[in-house]
């Protein structure tokens, strides 16, 4: 029965099928999933804020260390054009953001709401330079890999200080909003719905009366929602629309569909009629972008993501895909050009030593088999970034107010944007006219376009030398001064003063997205990061401070930067990750890499099958040593330079009802989840994308499936084998590519062969990574969609960590463990640093106390301490103070005493504590009476010596000693720098 079901899902996979055929198959062997009630994460929202409110330890800061340069993507911006100096900024997964001066400085103001992802945003602007009332629509519209649900329309009155839900709490995506120019209570919402099911609140919305009610003036399709608004300027009761089909899986990505077009109201918005005369409706009709000309009413351009089949003859010099290369017989293949041939060989990585000059050698040599190049291509027939081929993107003019379209260009744009056209066009779809001249436009895409003739001819926009990102979503023209243009991409933002001839980078906002963070052993010790579309940076454990413009991060790879991993012997080797398993070994100090990638040996091993995260593991036991995932665990003893295959196929490949990647620039079936014991040599778990765990105790001769008491179908974020016990381990799941939004949070206290949920109190939010601590065993942590979270008892009760943290994924977790320091790479608000050795002494003794004063390191003065000018201008030298920890079991008032070795009080506080950890900040200054005749303007500092601080209330008391050192030795001012490089 086994077999029958494969060579069935083989036969769905490899057959050419209709839409309806594909769909109703994958309905039979995929569950389909109901749309999360937005209700369910109302109530985990609110035990969230219930936890921040009530967690003991509020007073353990965690502070954002950067970085700044590499940003976030952007998906929306808005400018006060009367005061242009001042504009907001929306974040895919970073927030909201705005400014007074021109980028120079930042405030967030969208970033503990039920929403870290951000779709589009619209303000009324009061006063110049004050936003009256500001609309945020939530859940990003690009619907990448890593897309989240929103959880609706969110609206401000007082500047961004308060928010109110105003409307559709189930759209999950809303693309755009438009507030009607002369009558700010009428505001348009385009609501894409949920990306993963049908259902949801997907169309377009209008209210009349500023959000007190709202009607559904767009009725769309199942998997369609509105994705564009805009309202003409020159005629406010003509309305244009986009509506666009789409639907995502975890095996797949549909960008396309019938429900996908442009439509138009005449009378404010009542009624929509579809357009369609010379537009390329239809199955193929991917998302639209629209502009509308300031000066003639009637012009109007859209840009198109055809995603029609493209023609296919023998001339055509795209390569060979692997769809088409399994339909194709010996003799076909064998009449293709050497370039189409050697380009498809390069495509689906098949060994160098093979070309179209060897195989047909080989062939005329009757040694040519091409049944082992299709064995080859089995699973990569869909391969990401190559398919599907399409027409792709399409810029279309209507010069009568959308009644007939026609195509302003005779050549193939695909000739000028990257890969993103045609295969990822989700990403992009945002199209800007010049306020000034309706025959100038910029398209975003991979890179900038743009046309000075209404779209005959184009050019490149963002390649004159300037610090300009890929992968641009929004552009924003000031309309009395269309020289001035904002641009949001991939890397951040970009500011022209020019009309787009010259970009000035705006570096200073830290929403970074990290998948992964790890950290080296020097002293003092690097943090580095994998961040989403800016490669992967290193830099130093120093918190942003305010007005702050760059930081100590230095960027030391490109593409999407993943999985790191860091030879602490010599702190200089460094294992790189990026998409799609893609793996190099750097050496810091040269900078010279080499490409370590496993590639299957040909003909006898199947192509392999990586994904967007692939894990890379460095053991512990020795640096030499390397692991990694495809569908197979694969080792190497030698850095990478040689892997060898220690496991048998660990995914189901079309077992059990999954699919191996369908479509849809997605690499699905492989292990997402990849880690080894430190207590014991070839222990080792692997995790895939589909819910399935496994182990082997003797480095990979044998392997056993876990399966007893894990969710099904689950995909598995992280594994960490027990720091302390060997048999130990944990293990996070998540079902949110399922709408799933449970707490999958589980311990095995036996090798895995049972497990059991240690959820607790955990609201329920996807769970990212979870991390043993490596001096207290009952000390966990977990990284959730929305933050961190603590245990003290083994995984029984769980408190918030880190409450300044905006609501944010905490994607991955690693503890420095010399400086005891807790490193959160967030997917949308960099990296984050907070001390956990108040929690690794904080023993179940201690909580009994009723006052306990912790343990404080030796302290080193600053050398310019004892040499400290006065201040002419401005405020003193800013001072990094000491945090002094300590425990009360109550809410009481507290005395602190600072004594010197004959009992004088040099310095004395009062606090009132809460229940839990409490913390005191000294900034070393003591009673000035005892550091007499300091010059006029020094401060006085504590001197070197042994002192003691006690803490007492209600009769109870504790102390502990305080070691001041010598002082530091001054540093010369490029020294940090030198220490980075």
């Amino acid at each position: 029965m086994k077999k029958i079901l494969i060579i069935f899902v083989i036969f769905l996979i490899t057959i050419s099928l209709s839409a309806a055929t594909l769909d109703d198959a994958l309905k039979r062997i995929h569950p389909i999933w109901g749309e999360v009630d937005w209700m369910i994460r109302e109530k985990a929202f609110k035990i969230r804020q219930s936890l921040l409110e009530n967690s003991p330890f509020k007073s353990i800061p965690f502070e954002n260390v950067g970085p700044m340069a590499q940003g976030g993507r952007i998906m929306d911006l808005a400018m006060d054009e009367r005061l242009p100096t001042t504009w907001l900024v929306a974040y895919a997964t970073g927030g909201v953001w705005i400014t007074h001066d021109d980028g120079h400085n930042w405030k967030p103001i969208f970033e503990k709401q039920p929403s870290f992802s951000i779709g589009s945003l619209a303000v009324v602007w009061g006063k110049p330079g004050v936003p009256e009332t500001i609309w945020v629509g939530t859940g990003e519209p690009s619907n990448t890999r890593t897309v989240y649900m929103g959880a609706g329309l969110f609206r401000s009155d007082d500047k961004g200080n308060t928010w109110t839900r105003a409307a559709l709490p189930n759209a999950h995506h809303i693309a755009d909003i438009t507030v009607h120019p002369g009558k700010k209570e009428i505001v348009f919402v385009a609501a894409l719905g949920p990306v993963y099911t049908d259902g949801g609140e997907r169309g377009l919305y209008r209210t009349l009366d500023n959000g007190k009610t709202w009607d559904k003036v767009i009725e769309c399709p199942p998997f369609t929602g509105a994705v564009e608004v805009l309202i003409d300027h020159n005629d406010t009761n003509i309305v244009y629309a986009c509506t666009w089909e789409r639907r995502r899986k975890a095996w797949d990505f549909r960008e396309n569909g019938p429900g996908s077009g442009i439509w138009k109201s005449i009378d404010g918005g009542k009624s929509f009629d579809r357009l369609s005369g010379g537009l390329p409706n239809g199955k193929g009709m991917g998302r639209i972008g629209l502009a509308l000309s300031y000066q003639n009413p009637d012009l109007i351009y859209a840009l198109i993501d055809n995603q029609n089949p493209r023609p296919i003859s023998k001339d055509n010099p795209e390569p060979l895909l692997g769809k088409e290369f399994l339909e194709i017989a010996k003799k076909g293949f064998l009449k293709l050009s050497d370039k189409r041939i050697d380009d498809f060989l390069r495509l689906y990585s098949f060994p160098g030593k093979l070309n179209a000059e060897s195989i047909r050698k080989d062939e005329k040599d009757k040694k040519f088999n091409f049944d082992d190049m299709k064995k080859h291509i089995k699973g990569l027939e869909n391969i990401p970034y190559y398919w599907p081929k399409c027409i792709g993107p399409e810029l279309y003019v209507s010069s009568d107010a959308g009644k007939t379209w026609g195509k302003t260009h005779k050549a193939d744009l695909r000739g000028q944007v990257d890969w993103g056209y045609g295969t990822a066009t989700y990403y992009f779809g945002r199209i800007a006219i010049d306020p000034s001249n309706d025959k100038r436009l910029i398209l975003c895409a991979v890179p900038l376009l743009k046309t000075e003739d209404g779209g005959k001819t184009f050019e490149y926009a963002d390649r004159n030398g300037h610090d300009v990102h890929a992968d641009h979503h929004a552009i924003l023209f000031n309309s009395k001064n269309s020289k001035r243009i904002i641009l949001g991409n991939d890397g951040g933002l970009n500011l022209s003063l020019d009309g787009g001839v010259s970009w000035r980078p705006v570096k200073n906002i830290p929403v970074g997205q990290s998948y992964t963070v790890t950290f080296d052993m020097s002293k003092p010790y690097r943090i580095f990061t994998g961040l989403q579309d800016n490669g992967i940076s290193m830099g130093f454990n120093k918190k942003i401070k305010p007005f702050q413009q760059i930081d100590s991060w230095k960027n030391i790879w490109g593409a999407d930067g993943m999985f790191i991993q860091v030879n602490l012997k010599d702190n200089n080797t460094v294992i790189l990750g990026t998409q799609f398993g893609a793996m190099s070994r750097l050496d810091l100090h040269t900078m010279k890499s080499k490409r370590i990638r496993p590639e299957p040996d040909y003909p006898e091993q199947r192509a392999f099958r990586t994904n967007w995260v692939t894990p890379i593991v460095m053991s512990k036991f020795h640096p030499d040593i390397l692991y990694t995932g495809t569908q197979f665990v694969h080792r190497s003893f030698d850095r990478g330079d040689t892997w060898e295959v220690i496991s048998p196929e660990l995914t189901s490949e079309g077992q059990e009802g999954s699919f191996v990647n369908i479509g849809g620039n997605i690499s699905y079936g492989n292990l997402s989840a990849l880690a080894e014991s430190t207590k014991r040599f070839g222990l080792i778990y692997a995790g895939t994308d589909e819910g399935w765990l496994w182990i082997t105790k003797d480095s990979g001769m044998n392997w056993e499936r876990l399966r007893n008491g894990i969710p099904g179908n689950k995909w598995v974020t992280r594994i960490e084998p027990g720091l302390h016990n060997e048999a130990h381990v944990f293990a996070t799941f998540t079902g949110f590519r399922e709408n799933d939004t449970k707490a999958y949070v589980y311990k095995s206290l036996d090798y895995g062969q049972s497990w059991h949920s240690i959820k607790g109190n955990l609201p329920d939010e996807c769970m990212n990574v979870i991390r043993q601590d490596p001096v207290n065993p009952n000390l966990l942590f977990v990284g959730s969609d929305f933050g961190v979270y603590t245990s003290l008892n083994g995984g029984e009760e769980w408190n918030a960590l880190g409450v300044m943290i905006p609501n944010v994924p905490a994607y991955d977790m690693c503890i420095q463990p010399r400086e005891k320091d807790l490193i959160v790479g967030t997917y949308g608000r960099s990296v984050w640093v907070g001390s956990i050795k108040i929690l690794q002494e904080y023993t179940a003794d201690i909580m009994k106390k009723e006052i306990h004063l912790f343990k404080i390191a030796k302290q080193v003065p600053k050398w310019w301490w004892e040499k400290e000018k006065p201040v002419q201008v401005g405020k003193p030298r800013e001072i990094e103070k000491l945090k002094v920890f300590f425990h009360s079991d109550t809410s009481v008032n507290v005395k602190i005493f600072l004594k010197n070795n004959k009992n004088k009080i040099l310095k004395s506080w009062e606090q009132k504590a809460k229940a839990g950890i409490n913390r005191l900040d000294w900034d070393y200054l003591i009673d000035s009476k005892y550091r007499k005749n300091l010059p006029e303007g020094r401060r006085p500092f504590i001197l070197p010596g042994k002192y003691t601080l006690v803490i007492s209330s209600m009769g109870k008391s504790s102390k502990t000693v305080l070691i001041i050192d010598k002082p530091e030795k001054r540093k010369n001012w490029w020294s940090e720098s030198k220490e980075l490089h």
